[in-house]
């Protein structure tokens, strides 16, 4: 067992537990998922998708919400659930996904192959698409 820190740590419960993914804010005040461990939670339930929006959190909507915000929604108990209500770029409607929570290591790279840097390119690209978007929307 590893030792119990603040990293590793969700309060007085033990190990941060949550989906194994890592969501980034939008230019338009959505949250996109940017990453997903590899054999995590979100992953293996096959519905959860890097580029999905999220748009509610066990029924709360998270538009506008920072990540400070959010994370207390994600990360609890191991073995308590979640519910995202996730938007995909190509479609209109909201898809409920239930997800379990397990440990999961805050602040790794969770993505094979994807350097920090990229994460954060991957955060510019996202934000600029949606730039582009609203400003299509207004002419």
């Amino acid at each position: 067992r590893e030792p119990e820190n603040e990293e590793n740590k969700y309060g007085p419960d033990g190990p941060v537990c949550g989906l194994g993914v890592v969501l980034v804010p939008t230019a338009n005040g959505s949250l996109c998922v940017a990453s997903i461990t590899e054999g995590g939670p979100a992953a293996r339930s096959g519905r959860v998708q890097r580029g999905d929006f999220v748009e509610t959190i066990d029924s709360v909507s998270v538009q506008g919400m920072t990540i400070s915000a959010v994370r207390p929604l994600i990360l609890g108990r191991a073995g308590t659930t979640v519910t995202l209500g996730l938007r995909r770029e190509s479609e209109d409607t909201v898809i409920h996904v239930r997800v379990m929570r397990e440990p999961v290591r805050l602040g790794e790279v969770l993505v094979p192959g994807m350097r920090p840097t990229e994460s954060q390119d991957y955060q510019n690209q996202t934000m600029q698409q949606q730039q582009q978007k609203q400003q299509q929307q207004q002419q």
